[in-house]
């Protein structure tokens, strides 16, 4: 509509379609403005995380959980400093699994996220959490390469095939996925 309406006033028109291409630019400003309020985007992502098949079976036992990167916010993030981001409840549902005895261990995903050679990967930052919070080192795994989801998901298939993990849950997002 706004494409329209600009389209429309650049052209020498008659009055009656001066005054629909206002109206229309007057739309496409309002549903912009609309969508881009917290509010209606709240709506929007409680819908699509609603809407998503949960394959999670309250009280079963996993040989693993799975918590694939995107929760530590990159832009504060240090080498010392772990800074969550919105998707911090991946990392404590991670963490009830295994403190539940619902899942045996963890499979933490995540490459280098802070800029340096040597810097610590987002799966090593979120294991130390979870032995900060008294999860014991040898219950986490970390594949430390994966950049993207795609990686996540290659790199993890290859370390639950070889340590025979049969039955595993993923802890992430509707949009994630």
């Amino acid at each position: 509509m706004l494409l329209l309406g600009a389209a429309l006033l650049s052209r020498r028109v008659t009055r009656r379609a001066r005054r629909r291409q206002r109206v229309l630019t007057g739309l496409s400003l309002t549903t912009l403005w609309v969508f881009s309020l917290e509010p209606v985007a709240d709506l929007l992502w409680r819908a699509l995380e609603e809407a998503a098949p949960r394959t999670y079976q309250r009280g079963g036992s996993y040989d693993a959980v799975v918590l694939l990167g995107g929760v530590v916010d990159a832009s504060s993030a240090t080498r010392t400093s772990l800074q969550l981001n919105d998707n911090v409840e991946r990392l404590l549902a991670t963490y009830d699994l295994l403190r539940s005895g619902e899942a045996r261990v963890a499979v933490l995903s995540g490459g280098s996220i802070v800029a340096g050679e040597d810097a610590p990967s987002e799966a090593a930052m979120l294991a130390r959490q979870l032995e900060d919070w008294g999860i014991e080192r040898h219950r986490v795994v970390l594949e430390r390469e994966a950049r993207n989801t795609r990686e996540n998901a290659v790199f993890v298939d290859r370390i639950v095939r070889e340590r025979g993990l049969r039955r595993v849950v993923v802890v992430t997002s509707a949009f994630h996925m």
